[in-house]
């Protein structure tokens, strides 16, 4: 079940949010899904997403923090949505936004000095063009994952998510790297980091429940298994006891053979714990006493 557009609703940029913590998450726009145009001889800056809800995110950021023209447009050839800063202020905001690189070098572009403006960060980058996905009742797995173009910019990211102890793996896919979890632990934890709090109680809700239907299908499980054993060493005493007549030797059975015997034939669906009980001995005892008979069978075996 795909969980993406839920979890960008709720890490949008909020009422909480300070300067520093937007500009950080329109940092992380620009990182992740913007670029430098050439128009006229003149720079501009273009984000490029399939989410309407990010590429309008980009708008009111561009906007408020710089007071800049944007336009907004969809291309549906392409099924992308774009919001455009018009040429003149591009460059100069790209190097507020990312002073490290500009969208030029390896890493993240920017150094962080709170643990909010790293999860700003994270939340943009997820805007841009994370993906999320539980399991749903037909089953499947967790995962949850980042994109980057760079291999840098990939593990940069992965330090930060482990300063905080959440465990994360990368792995390149074609033209760009993940950054991404495959376990219910480790998703519910990046869910934190970046605050999307509704989303983390709707996973651990999740979680404790597939946990829970887990364990019941291995009881289930448990007892097929242990019903079918029981019913193929019921089938394998009965024809025991059906060869020892055709060949005559069942009379010459010991009376406490021949009553296990009797009992297993008049029902041939209780379970060794019910036989035993049926016989007044334990479970063991029964065991023993049905070695001997197989055993009986196996000289008989031998001798056709």
């Amino acid at each position: 079940m795909n969980v993406t557009e839920e979890i960008r609703k709720e890490i949008a940029i909020g009422e909480r949010d300070t300067r520093e913590t937007k500009i950080c998450f329109l940092a992380a726009l620009v990182k992740a899904a913007g670029s430098l145009t050439l128009k006229n001889n003149k720079l501009g800056l273009e984000i490029e997403s399939k989410s309407r809800s990010t590429a309008l995110a980009a708008v009111m950021l561009f906007k408020e923090l710089f007071g800049v023209e944007v336009e907004f447009s969809y291309f549906s050839a392409q099924k992308l949505y774009f919001a455009s800063v018009k040429p003149g202020r591009a460059k100069e905001i790209a190097g507020i936004l990312l002073p490290d690189d500009a969208l030029t070098e390896p890493g993240l572009g920017r150094t962080f000095a709170t643990q909010e403006e790293e999860a700003a960060f994270a939340r943009g980058l997820f805007t841009a063009n994370g993906s999320a996905y539980v399991p749903d009742d037909e089953g499947g797995g967790y995962h949850l994952e980042f994109s980057f173009f760079g291999e840098e910019s990939a593990k940069r990211f992965a330090e930060i998510l482990g300063e905080y102890d959440i465990a994360v793996s990368i792995a390149e896919r074609g033209e760009y790297y993940g950054v991404y979890c495959k376990s219910g632990s480790a998703m519910s934890d990046i869910l934190a980091f970046m605050g999307a709090y509704d989303g983390v109680l709707r996973l651990n809700e999740l979680i404790v429940r597939r946990a829970a239907l887990n364990n019941i299908n291995r009881g289930v499980n448990c007892s097929i298994a242990n019903m079918d054993k029981a019913q193929r060493a019921a089938t394998q005493l009965i024809e025991a006891i059906a060869r020892l007549k055709a060949e005559g030797t069942y009379e010459l059975l010991d009376p406490k053979l021949k009553s296990v015997c009797e009992e297993r034939e008049k029902h041939p669906d209780y379970t060794m714990a019910q036989l035993a009980e049926a016989l007044g001995i334990s479970k063991s005892g029964l065991n023993h006493r049905i070695e001997k008979i197989l055993k009986e069978d196996g000289k008989d075996e031998g001798k056709r």
